[in-house]
């Protein structure tokens, strides 16, 4: 931001309903809050694979005429939210203003309402309800933009593999969103469940390679920068030099960039030592900084304009 400048919140998960900072957090970036109620998560990290989902793997359902979705702290010029075309009616307003309802027609299509004209000297609240609702609501995300500057999104999924990416990145929910976002860079830092899970090495590198040209075919000249984790502090069934190799091949066939951050890094246990993890599998908020540093030095911040 200090570089670029700040721009609009961009991606808003609507998984991220945390409100403090912590290892576990599924906290929106910036000063956002996401707060829901009788709406079900579905997560393609946790549940089979049914329906569509977002390029996070995350969706919301409801079914009942009592669901509340609430965005507050979003800095934008235009939100999109992005749903189902499936047989529920809900409602939305922004900054308390007047409800608008949304009739949907029944499709099965992914679709969007878009909101412009918003005031980018403050932070706007979003609203959603599904007051008279007798069919099913599904609820993908949203995306704040329209503000100069650099947009960050954070399209995460706690506890996923590259093989659960590949299973949704063909899903037209996910090419829509994609294409319509159209991301400049993306940073696909997947590993360590594969490893912790026994995730065949080969299954990794061709989730890594469809999720890369998920996000070509959106924006042809999207930058993919493909992270080696480092070695956390469990036995897998692989060595976790399989999967920097195999990451190192799926950058190859992408033409796409490494950051091999499995290198940057030595054994656990030294690393331990130093005061950069948390646990046995997460980075602390010191070895979450230092590897940003890296990896803003070496692919962002050189481009500076």
């Amino acid at each position: 931001y200090a570089v670029y400048g700040q721009g609009a919140d961009g991606w808003i998960s609507v998984s991220s309903t945390d409100t403090t900072e912590n290892l576990t957090s599924r906290k929106p970036l910036n000063d956002v809050t996401v707060a829901r109620t009788n709406f079900t998560l579905v997560d393609i990290s946790a549940d089979a694979k049914t329906g569509l989902f977002s390029p996070d793997g995350h969706r919301i359902d409801c079914t009942t005429a009592t669901g509340t979705v609430t965005v507050a702290g979003i800095n934008a010029e235009t939100i999109k939210i992005y749903y189902l075309d499936n047989t529920g009616d809900w409602r939305y307003r922004v900054d308390g203003g007047s409800w608008i309802a949304v009739n949907e027609a029944g499709s099965g299509t992914t679709a969007k309402v878009e909101i412009s004209g918003l005031s980018t000297a403050s932070t706007h609240t979003l609203e959603i309800d599904t007051t008279g609702n007798t069919g099913t609501v599904t609820i993908f995300g949203f995306y704040a933009t329209g503000i100069s500057g650099i947009e960050v999104s954070k399209i995460a999924n706690s506890g996923s593999t590259a093989p659960q990416y590949d299973s949704i990145d063909s899903d037209a929910s996910f090419a829509y969103i994609l294409s319509d976002i159209g991301f400049d860079a993306v940073e696909v830092c997947l590993g360590t469940n594969d490893f912790n899970q026994g995730v065949a090495p080969d299954d990794y590198q061709t989730g890594l390679e469809a999720l890369g040209n998920a996000y070509r075919t959106a924006n042809p000249y999207c930058g993919v920068i493909i992270t080696s984790p480092p070695v956390c502090n469990t036995s897998g069934s692989y060595p976790m030099t399989a999967y920097r190799e195999k990451a190192i091949d799926a950058v190859n066939a992408l033409s796409a960039e490494h950051f091999d951050q499995y290198s940057l890094f030595s054994n656990f246990d030294a690393m331990d030592a130093l005061g950069v993890w948390a646990d046995d599998f997460h980075l602390n908020f010191s070895g979450a900084r230092f590897t940003e540093r890296e990896l803003t030095q070496r692919f962002l911040i050189p481009f500076e304009v």
